[in-house]
């Protein structure tokens, strides 16, 4: 058995948390769903949601940086049965609450069958507020590698680079050149 050692506290992410709860409450409150009009409240409303939209990528990064040295705490089984307890657990639950909600009311319709179930959960059809979970879930999937990675920075740093040219400069470049991409 392992020996558990304390995790040491950071009261930055503390406080990084406390407003990033803030602000995700600033933007749930902001309705900025409404259509597009020419009027100050609208600007009002997307001037709240642009500076409060950096809470929900901060959230993703407190995750990550307090996960990513799960190893020195517990072992991989008990870090995949901790994040299925504490988030994944939840989603479903709360997934199944809304759907039975949502179809007793009227307000959705549903056929049970494989492809409905998954759809259910990877495209969040119940609630769409949630989803945030799948890529949450994609990270605590990823987290088992990259920890093993932590000591080889050079790696990190590839892959890091080379996450962003795939996923930030190369659709606007596409974009740009009116290319389609997938």
């Amino acid at each position: 058995m392992r020996k558990i050692n304390q995790k040491e506290h950071y009261f930055y992410i503390d406080i990084l948390r406390i407003l990033a709860c803030l602000c995700v409450i600033y933007m749930q409150c902001n309705r900025i769903a409404d259509p597009y009009t020419d009027t100050s409240v609208y600007r009002q409303r997307m001037f709240v949601e642009t500076i409060a939209y950096w809470a929900v990528p901060v959230f993703f990064m407190i995750s990550g940086a307090t996960l990513f040295d799960y190893r020195e705490r517990y072992q991989t089984g008990a870090y995949f049965k901790k994040r299925f307890l504490k988030t994944g657990l939840p989603f479903i639950t709360w997934t199944l609450i809304n759907l039975v909600l949502k179809v007793a009311l009227g307000q959705m319709e549903f056929r049970p069958s494989l492809s409905g179930m998954i759809d259910l959960f990877t495209n969040t059809t119940a609630e769409q507020v949630y989803w945030f979970f799948i890529p949450l879930f994609m990270m605590y999937l990823c987290i088992p590698v990259l920890s093993l990675l932590k000591d080889y920075k050079q790696i990190l740093a590839y892959m890091t680079a080379m996450a962003f040219l795939a996923y930030s400069v190369y659709p606007v470049c596409c974009t740009f050149l009116g290319i389609s991409f997938n």
